[in-house]
């Protein structure tokens, strides 16, 4: 009686088990590797209520799905982005989850270049040369090739000795850089006296780099005014290659003038 019992026992769990399986989807667009800008999976199913989800690298996406008469197909909702590279897609029914696993190309047409240049501003004293650094990705972020076999490229730009501000390209992943003035090659300095004045202009200039670049704005120029007890600093700033400053009559008669932008010198001069 008791086998008889646990006989009728395990045919009822067997039947019940057999109703709750259900059978593996099967895929009618298997394929090991999928594009990003069209990514459509489609499967012959049993039952209602399917869900598809998209284990990314970065995120898991619930996918949007249609089923009409036993055939389920799944796509990517819109605005969602992808990350290129190895994924798992999941089926779920109710407890029930099937996987597979599969590979997202990176298929996109926008392209972005972006670059690495140290440093963006150079002076002529320096050497007039830039090392950069350029990959692309797409709009959303995947990394793409920028050769046939090759992720990053390297390349070494000459830069024009030229002062002035250089604006990025549309055709070269280049950002604007600043070429500014060198250290002046000499410094030029004259009293002279001032116009409808009793007194004198000390003017210092005109100043120019190796390349004939004038000194950049705003340089300081140090003027030393000495004598056999005293030694004064004054610092005026260079303005278009130039800088002066007015000299009171009297007020520093038997002085020898010197200039000085950075360890450049002038010659000296004696005020009378």
């Amino acid at each position: 009686m008791r086998n008889l019992l646990f006989i009728l026992f395990g045919a009822i769990l067997c039947v019940a088990c057999n109703r709750s399986a259900i059978p593996e989807p099967i895929w009618l667009n298997k394929k090991e590797i999928f594009g990003l800008s069209d990514f459509t999976a489609n499967f012959l199913v049993e039952g209602e209520e399917w869900e598809g989800i998209l284990f990314t690298s970065s995120q898991p996406i619930i996918l949007e799905g249609k089923q009409v008469s036993g055939k389920l197909r799944l796509s990517i909702p819109m605005g969602k982005n992808l990350i290129g590279g190895p994924a798992n897609l999941e089926l779920r029914n109710g407890k029930h989850a099937f996987y597979y696993p599969l590979w997202l190309k990176v298929d996109t047409v926008e392209v972005k270049w972006i670059e690495f240049r140290s440093p963006k501003t150079v002076n002529t004293d320096s050497v007039l040369m830039h090392q950069q650094l350029v990959y692309k990705t797409d709009g959303i972020g995947n990394i793409l090739k920028v050769d046939s076999d090759l992720w990053f490229k390297e390349r070494s730009i000459t830069l024009s000795e030229e002062v002035g501000v250089y604006p990025t390209s549309d055709d070269e992943p280049l950002k604007a850089f600043y070429v500014q003035p060198g250290s002046p090659t000499a410094v030029p300095l004259m009293l002279k006296e001032k116009e409808g004045s009793i007194n004198n202009d000390l003017i210092v200039g005109p100043m120019k780099d190796r390349y004939g670049n004038l000194l950049a704005d705003g340089t300081l120029v140090k003027i030393i005014l000495k004598n056999d007890t005293k030694t004064w600093l004054k610092e005026i700033y260079a303005k278009d290659g130039m800088a002066n400053m007015t000299i009171e009559r009297g007020e520093f008669d038997g002085y020898e003038v010197l200039a000085m932008v950075y360890q450049v010198k002038s010659n000296i001069i004696k005020i009378l």
